[in-house]
């Protein structure tokens, strides 16, 4: 690996924690950051790479956020959770021949709230019109994960209610809000 591209990562880290602080500064308590953000996590040994510690780690402790999946998954040597897997997804052969027997975990969710479950989802495929081919969507298995989020909300009376989403649709109370 380029010295360069560890560079740009550590650079695009900082800047990520620099933005959840000062989102914490304005009065936002509750964040969820997820991606793909190409730190290794645990090596397929299930031993912790020195850029996921020395890197990764302390940059978003430093704005208050934990990686769920280790959260509720301590033992790496047990449930790695992988996210890249040459060995169970074969689109990586496609893209990548040589990551074939690769094992990494790559993807994660850090948050500032108390996960309830986390997981890494086999794989979502798409089968093909023509050949009726069943083939993975992504070199990535996605992370997957349930939170529920307390939040506090003004009503008309001006008082304050707590209220808590779980299975809620949040993606229809962002709509909603938006009228």
């Amino acid at each position: 690996e380029a010295p360069d591209d560890k560079a740009a990562r550590a650079d695009n880290i900082q800047q990520l924690a620099r933005r959840v602080n000062n989102l914490k500064a304005g009065g936002i308590d509750s964040i969820i950051l997820m991606g793909d953000l190409n730190v290794i996590a645990e090596d397929s040994n299930a031993k912790p790479t020195a850029e996921y510690q020395q890197l990764l780690l302390p940059a978003m402790r430093s704005a208050g956020l934990t990686d769920i999946y280790r959260k509720l998954h301590a033992v790496a040597a047990t449930d790695p959770g992988f996210t890249y897997d040459g060995t169970k997804n074969p689109l990586i052969k496609t893209f990548a021949a040589g990551d074939a027997a690769l094992r990494q975990r790559l993807d994660y969710i850090f948050t500032s709230a108390m996960p309830v479950a986390t997981g890494v989802v086999p794989v979502f495929t798409y089968q093909s019109a023509k050949s009726r081919a069943v083939i993975p969507t992504s070199d990535h298995f996605p992370v997957a994960g349930h939170i529920d989020v307390a939040v506090t909300v003004s009503n008309e009376e001006n008082t304050r209610d707590e209220v808590v989403f779980g299975k809620t649709n949040l993606n229809q109370l962002a709509k909603d809000d938006g009228k």
